[in-house]
């Protein structure tokens, strides 16, 4: 089954404190465009470095920044933002001109049901460092972009899917 995944927004602040850079999401694109094989994903989140073909469960194939208006925050996204944040933090998460990477994605594991991926989301898997206000630094490496249910994602839910 092929899906076309909102995968993260560059320059807002994600649930768990992050933020993407422009820059970084522009190399992210740059890394996957390098790659002489299919990037491999699975079921969760994971620290290590490298993807487990035993545990593999999509390919990334292919992945693109949009900045179309149409993949904007939903009215409904930003009344949750403003109510568990508040008014002032809501800024943040829909900084103007921030950038979504998009990919489209193929899973392959016949476990894994069109259901399943419609409550789930895909998240970078990556290695660098980050600032103590939560900024991803240049020189981070994209490993992977991992499936996982969208009730565990420290994104509180502000990406949506397309299919």
């Amino acid at each position: 089954m092929k899906f076309t995944v909102e995968l993260l927004r560059s320059d807002v602040v994600n649930g768990n404190g992050r933020m993407y850079p422009a820059s970084v999401v522009q190399d992210m694109v740059r890394q996957f465009g390098e790659l002489d094989h299919p990037m491999i994903g699975e079921i969760g989140v994971h620290d290590g470095r490298e993807s487990s073909l035993v545990n593999a469960t999509h390919t990334i194939d292919k992945v693109w920044v949009n900045h179309d208006k149409k993949h904007r925050l939903p009215r409904k996204k930003k009344k949750e933002i403003k109510k568990t944040f508040g008014s002032n933090t809501y800024n943040l998460f829909t900084k103007k001109g921030a950038g979504v990477l998009m990919g489209e994605i193929n899973v392959f594991d016949k476990k894994i049901s069109k259901e399943l991926v419609a409550v789930s989301c895909f998240r970078p898997r990556g290695i660098g460092q980050y600032s103590i206000d939560g900024k991803i630094q240049d020189d981070y490496e994209l490993l992977s972009f991992d499936m996982i249910n969208s009730s565990e994602d420290s994104f509180k839910g502000l990406m949506s899917k397309s299919e």
